[in-house]
């Protein structure tokens, strides 16, 4: 089993290094059946790399729909995959999808700020409120409330100990955080959330089939 994971691994590792040679010799070796989700030994961010090794393959064999196919499964087990978004705003480009491109790029900059306040916060005691609300807002943005959530209590433990808060305002936020949890538990919608973020491309991929 650890020599899968290795393998799996070792197609990422070539994209990133941009060594072509390992990644064609990897994809030559490569079995789909490595990607099967019945495999409960599996770990997902490890599916995920060979995803997206699978997907800039096929992007420089010039098989996109294939390509975004691929990525699409990686973004869609971690949607904080930055360069996997990149690659299939490239990819969506080649394939003529400029509206979905430009959504692409988009979130791929809304994910990078997030990534940039949030090391930046967990890196010094010397938070700004105005910049919690921007990443609070960014999380809204980008669909992931239950961390807009969590970054609207650490919000109001800023705003208690530096008392720009009073305790009437401290109870109601709370009070808020509280509420709007409860109601996000109660509506899940997995569907909706998967299409929003690939940016509608799964539709199209249904639509236009595989090459």
């Amino acid at each position: 089993e650890f020599r899968r994971v290795l393998f799996r691994s070792k197609g990422r590792c070539a994209v990133e290094q941009e060594n072509w040679g390992d990644l064609a010799k990897w994809f030559s070796d490569f079995n789909e059946r490595d990607l099967d989700a019945r495999d409960t030994t599996q770990i997902k961010s490890i599916v995920s790399d060979s995803c997206y090794a699978l997907g800039v393959y096929c992007e420089r064999e010039e098989k996109y729909l294939k390509a975004a196919d691929y990525l699409s499964r990686v973004v869609l087990k971690d949607p904080t995959d930055v360069p996997a978004y990149q690659a299939l705003t490239r990819v969506t480009e080649k394939l003529g999808l400029s509206g979905i491109a430009v959504q692409l790029k988009q979130r791929v900059k809304r994910i990078e700020r997030t990534q940039q306040l949030g090391q930046k916060m967990a890196s010094s005691q010397d938070r700004s409120y105005e910049e919690m609300s921007e990443l609070i807002q960014l999380l809204v943005d980008l669909q992931r409330p239950l961390e807009a959530l969590a970054w609207r209590g650490v919000r109001l433990a800023y705003g208690r100990q530096h008392g720009t808060l009073t305790p009437q305002q401290s109870q109601e936020l709370l009070q808020s955080i509280i509420r709007d949890r409860e109601l996000l538990l109660q509506k899940v919608d997995e569907d909706a959330y998967s299409d929003f973020v690939v940016c509608g491309l799964s539709k199209v991929l249904l639509e236009r089939g595989s090459e």
